[in-house]
């Protein structure tokens, strides 16, 4: 059974996040959402909503009409992919677990329970190994590139703490690991 999620926050909550998760089937025949069913396809599933679009309005109407009511494991899987989606849309800011909690409209200990539900593993070790393995994409794919840069883009200002937690995730350090040629 394919399910669509849908993030963000529409006129009905103003400045809260609004989730939901349905089955797909349930959303075919229904004039009023084919043109929702066609924006999520184009955005991979999910969709990070506006406040005045006709979008929004459609995701309100997602919420009231087809959100599951016993779906309280699909709450927690959109607030934990809406987390993810935050986090890595621009790995050089630092965000705090109380902001992420904040634009998810959930506490952060829910968050944290939601997330590591979802994903296995904490927040802030998810995010690490991210990080880390987009450095390793960026070492590999820009050999010309200084570690120092690297580290950058990956939103770690002080190459220490990088080639730390670069050591700790792949068990060598940055200079090691692009010597070595692992993909």
């Amino acid at each position: 059974m394919e399910r669509t999620a849908a993030v963000g926050q529409t006129p009905s909550r103003p400045g809260k996040a609004s989730y939901v998760l349905v089955d797909r089937e349930r959303l075919v025949g229904d004039e009023r959402m084919s043109g929702l069913l066609d924006y999520l396809d184009a955005q991979g599933g999910v969709a990070v909503i506006g406040d005045d679009s006709e979008v929004a309005r459609l995701v309100d109407q997602l919420v009231s009409e087809y959100s599951p009511r016993e779906g309280q494991h699909d709450r927690r899987m959109a607030v934990a992919q809406h987390a993810r989606m935050l986090m890595t849309a621009d790995i050089t800011r630092t965000i705090t677990i109380g902001e992420l909690a904040e634009s998810c409209g959930v506490s952060p200990t829910k968050l944290k329970e939601c997330f590591k539900e979802c994903f296995g593993q904490p927040i802030y070790s998810w995010y690490r190994a991210y990080r880390i393995h987009r450095a390793c994409d960026i070492l590999r794919d820009h050999p010309d590139q200084s570690i120092a840069q690297a580290a950058a883009e990956v939103g770690y200002a002080n190459p220490s703490k990088f080639s730390k937690a670069f050591s700790d995730t792949m068990g060598m350090t940055p200079y090691a690991w692009r010597a070595s040629g692992i993909s």
